[in-house]
């Protein structure tokens, strides 16, 4: 279970990553996504550990 959960959270991961660059290369509110990254990177590691 906790490796089908870490499975599924890396999926949905790699997404938000897409996204986070996707908005890097149109230039827009790098700096708010980077702090929503950061924050969204500390919340998984409390969830997963």
């Amino acid at each position: 279970m906790k490796c089908a959960e870490t499975l599924f959270v890396s999926k949905i991961y790699m997404l938000y990553v897409a996204v986070i660059f996707n908005m890097y290369e149109k230039g827009t509110c790098f700096i708010f996504f980077w702090l929503i990254h950061q924050i969204h990177l500390i919340a998984m590691i409390i969830i997963i550990f």
